[in-house]
Order: structure tokens, then C-alpha cells, then sequence
């Protein structure tokens, strides 16, 4: 199962409310990684950038709860979005 996915045109924010989670990427073709873990306590918007790869993991002992938000709906006809490994 692949978890991870490459997004090359549309831009997502992320917003954790509740829970732990880590944030993973790494960009297609340089290959460079990154990593950054954010709360609900210490909420901060988190953005995915176009030809990275990214990841969002639950790494706390309650729930995770995440706001998403795109600039574009995704057209599963004439998708931009495709699956694709972290590491």
C-alpha cells in the first residue's frame, strides 16, 4: 500500500485542531527530505508546495484531527495527483 502522494499543480494547507502529527517530504527530483511535527496546542498551517511527496502520520496516543484545504478540486478524470513513495 502506498500511503504517500505527489501533487503537481494544486496547493494544500494543512491545519492540525486536535491530536500529534508528523509531516513528511521529499521532493521528486532532488530527492531532499523534510520533516516537521506540529499539535493541536501549538496549532501552525503546514503547506505542501507541488512536486513534493508528503506524508501525514498520527504519531500521538489520542486521535487525529486535521483541517485540509485546496485551492482546486480534484477531477479524477484529469487527475494531478498520483501515488508515489516517501523513502
Amino acid at each position: 500500500l502506498i500511503q504517500y502522494l505527489l501533487y503537481l499543480m494544486p496547493l494544500e494547507k494543512f491545519l492540525v485542531l486536535s491530536g500529534k502529527a508528523e509531516f513528511k517530504f521529499r521532493h521528486m527530483n532532488e530527492n531532499t527530505t523534510h520533516s516537521l511535527i506540529t499539535n493541536g496546542n501549538s496549532p501552525q498551517i503546514v503547506e505542501t508546495i507541488p512536486g513534493w511527496a508528503h506524508d501525514i502520520s498520527n504519531i500521538g496516543s489520542t486521535d487525529l484531527i486535521v483541517i485540509l484545504w485546496a485551492n482546486e478540486i480534484f477531477q479524477p478524470d484529469n487527475p494531478d495527483t498520483f501515488p508515489a513513495r516517501l523513502i
